[in-house]
């Protein structure tokens, strides 16, 4: 059997995506991704949304060192599919990917977790300055030697907020906090992290181009250094329903990843 070359298709996505906004007049497209910041938003009862970043790559210098690490995530995917007019169910995963440590041969691979998220959004979906949801989750081990074996969970509440002033600049805010119950090997215990995000998202001019900044800080529990991110990127949106992304991390602690980037689409039908 013969396989369909990547361009023909992103061509195929790009018609399904386009006929599809055809069809019906869907809500304005307001994906989790690219930023760290979730969207309070849900996908349209019926209706199917991928998210995925083609390729993801983090950077780590090792502290009073010139030694460093890296890690590599393909094709880790988000899959949505709107259950009622204010709830989606998402399922993320990453089929491989890599890390590398400081030292020759000292190399991990294999699949991710599976991550399971439910979101309601409780206001906000269809109009209004103001949006906010709740998104429950839990982490399921899948064996490999990149995800862990227990299962993790947390609870997600992001809030976005456009006045009126700031919708005719084109801009639009979003914050976030996060709970979370991780497992620590080391401790044979679960720690918390309280994640915390604001990010702000605009349009450059009329064009399809748009943007994001956006601050990260993690909290542990465990006492462990807080990490802290600014993250950046660029979207262009092919037409409602289909939009590509790319951006970068900068690490802003001495606890935190030195750098990253990554690459990455959404495609909603």
């Amino acid at each position: 059997m013969k396989l369909a070359p990547p361009t023909c298709l992103l061509a195929l996505l790009i018609s399904v995506s386009a006929s599809a906004a055809e069809e019906k007049k869907l809500r304005d497209l307001a994906p989790d991704r690219p930023d760290t910041t979730e969207s309070p938003q849900t996908v349209d009862k019926g209706h199917f949304q991928l998210e995925m970043t083609f390729a993801d790559f983090t950077r780590n210098a090792q502290k009073g060192s010139d030694r460093h690490s890296h890690t590599w995530a393909f094709a880790d995917t988000n899959m949505k599919f709107g259950l009622t007019e204010s709830d989606d169910i998402q399922f993320i995963m990453s089929p491989y990917g890599y890390e590398n440590g400081d030292m020759p041969r000292d190399r991990t691979d294999g699949a991710s977790p599976l991550t399971i998220r439910w979101k309601h959004n409780f206001w906000g979906n269809d109009e209004g300055d103001t949006a906010f949801a709740l998104m429950p989750f839990v982490v399921l081990p899948t064996g490999s030697d990149l995800s862990g074996d227990h299962v993790e969970g947390g609870l997600i509440a992001p809030l976005s907020w456009t006045p009126e002033w700031a919708e005719e600049r084109n801009l639009g805010f979003c914050f976030m906090l996060e709970g979370d119950a991780v497992w620590d090997d080391d401790k044979e215990r679960y720690d918390g992290v309280l994640v915390h995000t604001a990010t702000c998202g605009f349009g450059i001019g009329d064009t399809p181009f748009g943007g994001f900044v956006e601050y990260v800080g993690e909290l542990y529990s465990s006492g462990d250094d807080y990490t802290a991110y600014f993250d950046a990127g660029l979207t262009y949106s092919v037409n409602d329903n289909m939009m590509f992304d790319i951006g970068t991390r900068l690490g802003l602690t001495d606890a935190s990843d030195e750098l990253g980037f990554f690459v990455g689409m959404t495609f909603r039908y």
